[in-house]
């Protein structure tokens, strides 16, 4: 029998960012914070009832070859579908390698880095959810 909250750990298509014009919405109009190997833009869809909180993940070429773009990807959807729960309904999250940061030897950086980093980016944000966890 599965448990209760089980699906909760899931990343379902709703919670992804798809449409070219919402990576671009978001770039534009919404919030960036930088750490030192990640950006985070955030964007309040500002909808009623609020909707699930979206990823979208974009790495380029400069950043290295296609195995480790493609892990940093992994990573990110990793730490979010782990995490989610914890952030607010109602805003689509744009992630990528912050631009120089790292050579393409050391890309991408260990998970655990990774996740310390995404963590703090959204609590300045303001996307932690008003609850203790």
């Amino acid at each position: 029998m599965p448990e209760p909250d089980a699906g909760r750990f899931t990343f379902r298509r709703d919670e992804r960012l798809s449409h070219a014009l919402d990576f671009i919405r978001v770039r534009r109009k919404g919030l960036r914070r930088a750490g030192r190997w990640l950006m985070v833009w955030a964007y309040d869809r500002r909808e009623l009832p609020r909707r699930a909180t979206r990823l979208g993940v974009q790495v380029s070429r400069k950043d290295g070859i296609a195995v480790r773009r493609n892990r940093f990807k992994r990573r990110v959807r990793e730490i979010f579908r782990t995490h989610k729960h914890r952030l607010q309904r109602g805003w689509d999250l744009l992630v990528t390698a912050k631009p120089g940061a790292v050579k393409p030897a050391e890309f991408p950086q260990e998970f655990e880095e990774l996740r310390k980093e995404f963590l703090a980016l959204t609590r300045e944000l303001s996307l932690p959810a008003d609850r203790s966890s």
